[in-house]
C-alpha cells in the first residue's frame, strides 16, 4: 500500500468512526477516492501535497461525462470532505477543492420524484393481487414498507427481527450515524406485515426480518430490483427514476399533500434540517387545480 492509499484508509476510518458513516457510504468514498489516486499517479503525482486544484478539475471533467448532476455534486463532495480532512490531519498544507464549484442547479433539479396518486392505486393494486408465496409476500411488505415508514433502502437491509414489535406496533430502525429511532407502524402495515410475518417467522430461519429463503438479509441492489420491476408495470409517466428512494418521496409527498405537520414529516425521515423536508411542498398540476378551482364563480357568487 503507497502512501495515497493510506491517507485514504487513514481517511475512511476517521470517517466511519468519527463520523458514524455507514458501510455503505465509506465503501462509496474508499472507491471513489481511490479512483483519484489511481488518476494522480498516471499524471506522475504520488503525493497528496502535490495536488492542485487543476488537476482536481481536469480528473473531474473526465467524470462528467458518465455522472448526473447529483452523482458529480457527490463526488465534489468526497473529494471537499477528503482534503478538509488533509489539511486538519496536516497532511497537505492548503486545499484544493476551495476553488472548485458544486454544479448549479435549476429548481427543476430540486423536485423529489413520486409516484402521483392514480399510478399509486393501480401499483398497489397490483401488489395486493400477486399470488401467495414467499417471494411476493415478502416484496410486497417490503414495498409497502417504504410507502408507509419512508424509510431508507439501508435502514430496511439491516432491520432485525428483534427490532419489530407487533405488540407495540413499532419499527427500531438505525439512522445514518448510527442513531436509533422508533417508527410507528400504521394499521393498514400491520395487516400487510402480518401476511409475511405469520407463515413465513418459523419456516426461515434468520435474524434479518427481510431476509431471503435461505435467511441472509437483502442487499441495497436486490431492492432496488425488485422495486424497478413492481415501478415499471404500472403507468408511472411523472416519475421516470426507479428504486425505493421513489418510494421514499412518494411518503413524504402523499404526508404533506393530506396536511401533516412538517416538523413530524421530518422527524419520520430522519431529516437533520427541516429544509430538506421542505422541498416535499412541491406543487403539482393536481394540487394547482383544487387552488385555482377557490375562484368557481358559482361558488363566489353564493358569498
Amino acid at each position: 500500500m503507497n502512501s495515497m492509499q493510506r491517507i485514504i484508509k487513514n481517511f475512511c476510518s476517521y470517517m466511519r468512526m468519527e463520523k458514524g458513516c455507514s458501510p455503505g457510504t465509506i465503501s462509496k468514498y474508499s472507491q471513489e477516492l481511490g479512483r483519484l489516486a489511481e488518476h494522480l499517479y498516471e499524471q506522475g503525482i504520488h503525493d497528496w501535497q502535490e495536488v492542485t486544484h487543476l488537476e482536481l478539475r481536469a480528473y473531474l471533467y473526465q467524470r462528467a461525462g458518465n455522472l448526473s448532476k447529483h452523482t458529480f455534486s457527490t463526488v465534489l463532495a468526497t473529494l471537499k470532505s477528503f482534503f478538509r480532512f488533509t489539511v486538519r490531519e496536516e497532511i497537505t498544507h492548503a486545499n484544493p477543492t476551495t476553488k472548485l464549484s458544486f454544479p448549479r442547479r435549476s429548481p427543476q433539479d430540486k423536485l423529489p420524484q413520486y409516484v402521483n396518486s392514480e399510478a399509486q392505486s393501480e401499483f398497489l393494486q397490483q401488489l395486493l393481487s400477486l399470488k401467495r408465496n414467499f417471494t411476493n409476500d415478502r416484496n410486497r411488505s417490503i414495498i409497502f414498507t417504504f410507502l408507509m415508514t419512508g424509510m431508507r433502502t439501508s435502514e430496511l437491509c439491516s432491520l432485525k427481527r428483534s427490532n419489530v414489535s407487533a405488540g407495540t406496533q413499532t419499527f427500531i430502525i438505525t439512522r445514518k450515524g448510527g442513531k436509533q429511532q422508533v417508527l410507528p407502524m400504521a394499521t393498514e402495515l400491520v395487516k400487510i406485515l402480518d401476511t409475511y410475518w405469520t407463515p413465513w417467522y418459523d419456516a426461515i430461519p434468520s435474524e434479518y426480518y427481510f431476509c431471503t429463503k435461505q435467511g441472509q438479509p437483502m442487499t441495497p441492489r436486490t431492492i432496488w430490483h425488485l422495486v424497478s420491476r413492481q415501478l415499471q408495470r404500472v403507468d408511472t409517466l411523472s416519475c421516470t427514476k426507479q428504486g425505493a428512494h421513489v418510494l421514499r418521496h412518494t411518503f413524504a409527498t402523499n404526508l404533506v399533500r393530506r396536511k401533516a405537520n412538517l416538523i413530524e414529516i421530518q422527524n419520520l425521515l430522519g431529516h437533520a434540517d427541516v429544509r430538506m423536508t421542505q422541498i416535499y411542498t412541491h406543487v403539482s398540476p393536481e394540487s394547482l387545480r383544487s387552488t385555482v378551482n377557490l375562484l368557481n364563480l358559482q361558488e363566489r357568487d353564493n358569498h
